[in-house]
């Protein structure tokens, strides 16, 4: 986008050619987008209210303790569905665990989710 409208500028004889290879070579950094800290899940229903904030540190704790959770049952345990589960879960890095959580704290710019019917309603945002 950058890019385009320093063109046009030169194409129009606004900037000189020496000034847009300059403006081209040296593109302004963009503002970082702000980051949330907490996903804040808000349920109601014609009976309650629930509000459940969740600090984006203890998704990846909560992600490493089951992780290693899983690799003990997995060899301690005769269940198929514990071996299933762990088998799974050894391909999830924490690594892309915090790239997941990382896009997740730059929907505070955005919003995150809303539904809404006529008896409930569901609130995902970032704070």
């Amino acid at each position: 986008m950058y890019n385009m409208r320093v063109l046009e500028m030169l194409e129009r004889g606004d900037i000189s050619t020496e000034k847009a290879i300059t403006m081209l070579s040296h593109p302004p950094k963009s503002k970082p987008l702000p980051k949330g800290h907490i996903l804040m899940i808000r349920i109601r229903d014609e009976d309650s209210r629930l509000i459940l904030p969740v600090p984006f540190f203890l998704i990846s704790l909560a992600f490493l303790l089951a992780k290693f959770g899983l690799k003990i049952a997995d060899r301690f345990s005769d269940s198929q569905d514990v071996k299933k589960i762990y088998a799974i879960a050894k391909f999830i890095s924490y690594r892309d665990l915090k790239k997941l959580v990382d896009s997740l704290r730059i929907c505070k710019s955005t919003g995150f989710v809303e539904v809404y019917n006529e008896e409930s309603m569901v609130v995902i945002k970032v704070y």
